[in-house]
């Protein structure tokens, strides 16, 4: 028998459970990862110099279980482990095994084979160099001997694989570049104490004592390599479709990704016998796009207008070229987002808060090794945002400059669109008040929030203004942030916790706000904490929070009443994690009203009218960033 499955055992050796940290980290969403994680590998493993695009297929079948290498083997440990105590005590790892061994004692298994084209395949399967691509997909966790311009920097995206098998279980087969074959099995599963009393690693291997068997594997009818086709096969023992539309998920996450490599002929994929292509990607958006996914017609959008504009930057911060494409459309009015694009042509996230009056669209082509390899070290392990404290020590502001920096310069290049068309210049009257401004008093970047809501009057002409970076107050990093109707806003005021939601609110991105106040951390789940609710409680809008002087603890609050007031009164509360805390406010001053008092963190004695804006300053004792709740409501004489 060429192919054997041996779990390698060590004494009083660690023990692994089923939940890994690297599969579980694709479990939410396995389709949509498998998409991002294999394109994104097989763009990688380009052919230098080839002109051909990489084509990746999704292919999924059924076969016989007699067909799987040493089946026998691998259902003896998946039932040794089901038996064992530590797998019966925990009841999620129990439910795994219970549905693996099931499936795996069944005579037909679902199947899925992910093979790419016009790539180097798998180098290395014949060395014993742990940094060559074999070594780095079937034996390494944790590890990346990508360049600088590839997409992937972790080593973990391998894991989507085995996320998408009841089994945790795929076989990897490759013809690489050079001519050499190989093929070997991975298994990902629950410690267990064998017959020696040894310790099971978890992970099996089937192979040759643990080695690659030096030939092709074929495990589906009438799929073979050419000869001259290097690539890799990537076969999906117990395909777990989840009885979801796997197919639709996996296309939509291709174009949601990779729109910018499809279009640009990079990248070609085929899911059973939907081919996305250059050729053919207008009609498969059109086919499997809807309102709920519109931003990626949107961006198709910007790819082929003749009204797109580009802009160019040959050396942004000394470190490459930057590309810049913006289109403004009224029909883009509910977007105003760029897609950030590294040299892959893999969309990293959708940068926000650029501008909330302008209807736009566009995409930022980040090309050159430099500047993408600087920006794979800022990338989160999932690869959909740039974190500046992952620089290194010493470098995290410079980072978060760098980052910001693209920021600015959308800006800029928005602002000239505007300037060259008159007709753009025309939006609604007080917007001025609300646009980002330069007041900086100890050079901390001014958390920026443009606001849309205010009612339409009679239209003015509107003199661009120069729009800066910013950071949001307790904001992380870089996060994806959204200006539409889903950032987050609830007809009740209150802030969950760091992946809470606004009681009432919809789904949204961090900075989310609620009817009657302003905080940040809203996402999609309803948070464990809720606002204080009051009978009285005021509506506003346009509302944001700016930190003056970060070191001082110095705010300004701004906002807008919906209904005339003659005796509110404002409540400020510091949000944390999970908790609200209440905070001495000090040095207040409202704009126009010299009424006020204040007693610890509220506010009396405030007049209220109706679309006129509202502008606190106070600070606080902190000198660190922070988040805040703040409800309006009417005082009780």
């Amino acid at each position: 028998m060429e192919y054997k499955w041996n779990f390698p055992s060590v004494k009083n050796g660690e023990m692994k459970g089923i939940g890994q940290g690297d599969i579980e980290m694709f479990k939410g969403h396995p389709f949509e990862s498998l998409a991002r994680e294999i394109c994104q590998n097989s763009l990688d493993a380009k052919i230098p110099n080839s002109d051909k695009p990489v084509l990746v297929e999704f292919q999924s079948f059924d076969i016989s279980s007699s067909e799987i290498p040493d089946l026998e083997h691998l259902r003896e440990n998946l039932h040794n482990a089901e038996n064992s105590k530590p797998v019966k005590q925990d009841k999620r790892a129990a439910k795994f095994y219970s549905q693996a061994t099931k499936i795996a004692d069944e005579m037909f298994f679902p199947m899925l084979r992910i093979s790419d084209h016009n790539t180097k395949g798998l180098t290395g399967s014949k060395s014993k160099d742990d940094s060559l691509p074999w070594a780095s997909l079937v034996k390494n966790t944790g590890f990346s001997n990508k360049s600088e311009n590839s997409g992937g920097s972790y080593g973990v995206g391998k894991a989507a694989a085995f996320a998408c098998s009841y089994f945790h279980t795929v076989f990897y087969s490759t013809l690489d570049i050079e001519g050499n074959e190989a093929s070997q099995g991975v298994a990902k599963l629950a410690s267990y104490r064998d017959k020696d009393d040894m310790v099971t690693t978890g992970t099996g291997y089937c192979g040759k004592e643990n080695n690659p068997v030096y030939k092709q594997l074929y495990l589906q009818e009438n799929y073979k390599r050419e000869k001259n086709d290097s690539g890799t096969d990537i076969y999906v023992v117990g395909f777990n479709t989840l009885k979801t539309d796997w197919q639709k998920e996996i296309i939509l996450s291709v174009l949601d990704s990779f729109i910018y490599a499809l279009y640009k002929k990079t990248l070609v994929v085929k899911v059973n016998d939907i081919v996305i292509s250059h050729d053919t990607l207008g009609d498969v958006i059109q086919s499997y796009c809807t309102e709920k996914n519109s931003t990626i017609l949107n961006y198709y959008k910007i790819l082929t207008s003749s009204e797109t504009k580009e802009f160019v930057e040959e050396n942004y911060k000394n470190k490459g070229c930057i590309r810049l494409k913006l289109l403004i459309s009224p029909e883009l009015q509910s977007h105003r987002k760029v897609a950030m694009i590294r040299a892959t042509g893999m969309r990293i996230m959708e940068q926000g808060k650029i501008n909330g009056q302008i209807p736009f669209a566009g995409i930022l082509s980040i090309e050159g090794e430099e500047i993408n390899g600087y920006l794979r070290r800022l990338e989160n392990p999932e690869h959909t945002k740039w974190e500046y404290s992952r620089a290194e020590e010493g470098h995290k502001q410079e980072a978060e400059r760098f980052v910001a920096g693209f920021v600015t310069y959308i800006r800029t290049c928005l602002d000239t669109l505007v300037k060259d068309d008159n007709s753009l210049n025309e939006i609604d009257p007080g917007i001025g008040d609300y646009l980002p401004s330069l007041e900086n008093d100890s050079g901390d970047k001014e958390m920026q929030e443009a606001i849309s809501d205010l009612p339409s009057k009679e239209k003015i002409k509107l003199k661009p203004k120069k729009i800066i970076s910013f950071i949001e107050p307790s904001a992380t990093d870089n996060d994806e942030v959204s200006e539409d109707g889903n950032g987050g806003s609830g007809d009740k005021f209150g802030i969950g916790g760091k992946d809470g939601a606004s009681n009432g609110g919809t789904e949204g991105g961090n900075y989310g706000t609620g009817t009657d106040g302003v905080g940040n951390n809203s996402g999609d789940k309803e948070g464990d904490y809720q606002g204080v609710e009051s009978k009285s409680t005021l509506e506003i809008k346009s509302k944001r929070i700016i930190p003056i002087d970060k070191s001082k603890g110095q705010y300004k609050l701004l906002f807008v009443p919906i209904a005339d007031c003659q005796n509110a009164s404002i409540e400020v509360k510091q949000a944390a994690e999970t908790e609200f805390y209440d905070i001495d406010l000090n040095n207040v001053v409202v704009k126009g009203q010299t009424q006020i008092s204040c007693n610890k963190n509220v506010l009396n004695n405030l007049v209220f009218k109706a679309g006129e804006k509202i502008e606190i300053t106070f600070s606080i004792n902190s000198s660190d960033y922070s988040s805040f709740e703040v409800r309006c409501y009417e005082s009780k004489k």
